[in-house]
């Protein structure tokens, strides 16, 4: 952040005083020169937020007396706009006179100049986010009312007028990783915020006004160190939770858990790691703006995925729509994941109802009696959607009747569809068990894996083992909890042996196995009692899984669900 000041020093016959609190009242002499500085701070003049104004840019100048808390409807100068010419002067387009040498007077800036302030406390206000309006839209505002508030009379000095950014910065930071090999090409990047405002010119306050929408922040020419991307944008200040990253047709979302409040005069700045099958919040860090405050890590709970958007109107029972064919073979719909019928009822009750592409009734967990039909008395949909759980039915049948032309059939009452999409979340790795512990065959290098921290996962879910590996090929062998492992056959390794081979190289020290349907049902249903060397995560239910081998160290097991 660059720590240099900005000065405007504007000349005339007799010139208007503005200036800052924090410096010294001007005093003695006739005439009266202006300087005008960006603070400590640096004002936005491009879209990678560099520094200094530029010619051409206007600040209005206003001034009146009384006292700091009344701007009256008569003023003594009125919004006279000065500009900054190519030479590095700013002209004022009219003189600004002093009512007086002897009455204290109150002062004003604002960048860039309005042409009107109907109300100098609740001034409307829209940010403009187009990356041709970002300059403008970086709303500065300077007052001197003189020490505690008392005013500034004539004096030989000039006062300065110290501007304070009244608009808060933001700004995301990507890198990826896992299944992306390069940088992938992002469609853009939104924080879900309100563009409108309220500001109060004399305090300096903002307020947030209005409804939110998603507004876009703009790509920066250079990202961030560490980063492959750097997205940023001036935004009024408020909280906000929501940040959508869309790739594609894959929307990634980022909800805060506690909300994201974005000051006045403030850089805000997120990291998002985005992988195939995880997105983490990194720290944040700080640019040429005031420090932000920290910012609670977190991790991304779900990626929304668009399948259809339109309008229809299902009237009463009077339309059978039919869901393209491969509105979800396409996104790879799978157990575990959630489908959002977005809705607009037309009437306080409503239902609606799902077949198969074969006309056949699709029962639906959340119907709570084992039917096909949602209606009001069932869902809450305050949020604007129908959210259904994938069940092993539902996505077989939505993924493989298809050859009558479409997946499946919508119809209902009171309602108006217009979007649908599939949610697939990402979980937190759960510890299953904590080495370091070298296998071997006996039981001073073997452990059991307590089958409580599979009863709830869904088939797909990861075992992801940590390890080392000797000099001399090694392995680990997994069993289920009644040493057998016929059945345990993990699709990444083709079996249940872990080897030097299947690893890759004697360098990786992490991989991640699938827990199939046939896997994780094998693995419950056979549960024994050791646990060997695992004392602290015996859970209750016995153990489902046994872990030896030769020649690797396991630094750690975890689980992640889907």
């Amino acid at each position: 952040m660059k720590k240099e000041m900005k000065y405007i020093v504007i000349l005339a016959t007799i010139l208007a005083l503005v200036g800052c609190t924090r410096n010294p009242v001007p005093t003695g002499g006739s005439e009266i020169t202006v300087e005008a500085s960006v603070g400590a701070m640096t004002k936005v003049h491009t879209v990678g937020m560099g520094t200094g104004f530029d010619a051409g840019d206007r600040i209005a100048v206003y001034a009146w007396t009384g006292d700091a808390a009344n701007v009256p409807a008569t003023r003594v100068v009125d919004g006279v706009k000065n500009t900054l010419g190519g030479d590095g002067k700013w002209t004022p387009a009219s003189p600004m006179l002093w009512k007086n040498l002897t009455d204290p007077h109150f002062f004003l800036g604002i960048y860039p100049a309005p042409d009107v302030v109907s109300d100098f406390t609740a001034d409307p206000y829209t940010l403009d986010t187009s990356p041709e309006a970002y300059a403008t839209s970086d709303l500065l505002i300077a007052t001197n009312f003189g020490t505690r508030g008392t005013g500034i009379t004539a004096g030989g000095a000039s006062v300065p007028l110290e501007f304070s950014h009244a608009m808060a910065k933001f700004g995301i930071n990507l890198k990826f990783r896992g299944g992306f090999t390069s940088t992938p090409v992002v469609d853009g990047v939104t924080v879900t915020a309100k563009k409108t405002a309220t500001v109060n010119y004399l305090t300096g306050e903002v307020t947030a006004t209005g409804t939110s929408y998603e507004v876009p922040l703009t790509v920066l020419d250079t990202p961030a160190s560490g980063y492959a991307l750097s997205y940023g944008g001036l935004q009024v200040p408020q909280a906000v939770s929501r940040i959508t990253v869309t790739i594609g047709a894959d929307t990634y979302i980022y909800d805060s858990p506690s909300g994201i409040n974005l000051q006045s005069g403030k850089l805000t700045t997120l990291g998002l790691i985005i992988g195939n099958d995880s997105i983490e919040l990194g720290t944040v860090t700080v640019s040429d703006w005031a420090v932000a405050q920290d910012l609670p890590g977190g991790n991304v709970k779900e990626v929304e995925i668009p399948v259809w958007e339109g309008n229809v109107d299902l009237g009463i029972w009077a339309v059978n729509w039919e869901i393209p064919s491969d509105s979800f073979t396409k996104v790879g719909l799978s157990i575990g994941m959630s489908i959002r019928f977005y809705v607009t009822p037309t009437a306080d009750f409503w239902q609606m109802q799902l077949h198969d592409g074969h006309w056949s009734a699709l029962v639906i967990d959340e119907s709570l009696d084992g039917t096909n039909k949602i209606n009001t008395n069932k869902m809450d949909i305050s949020a604007g959607y129908i959210q259904i759980k994938v069940t092993a039915d539902l996505q077989n049948k939505l993924t493989s009747l298809t050859d009558w032309g479409f997946c499946g059939i919508i119809n209902g009452e009171n309602l108006i569809l217009n979007k649908i999409t599939v949610v697939k979340r990402f979980y937190d790795e759960q510890t299953v068990y904590v080495g370091p512990t070298m296998l071997t065959w006996g039981d001073d290098g073997r452990f059991g894996i307590a089958a409580s921290y599979f009863e709830q996962l869904n088939p797909g879910a990861k075992l992801i083992f940590y390890l080392e590996q000797t000099g001399n090929w090694g392995q680990v062998q997994i069993n289920d909890g009644y040493w057998a492992n016929a059945d345990m056959v993990f699709p990444e390794i083709g079996g249940s042996y872990i080897t030097t081979d299947n690893l890759g190289g004697k360098d990786v020290t992490r991989i991640e196995l699938t827990l199939t349907e046939t896997v994780l049902s094998h693995i419950l249903g056979a549960r024994g009692s050791y646990f060997g060397l695992n004392t602290d995560y015996c859970g209750n239910g016995g153990a489902c899984m046994i872990v030896q081998g030769s020649d690797m160290i396991i630094n750690k097991v975890t689980v992640r669900n889907i």
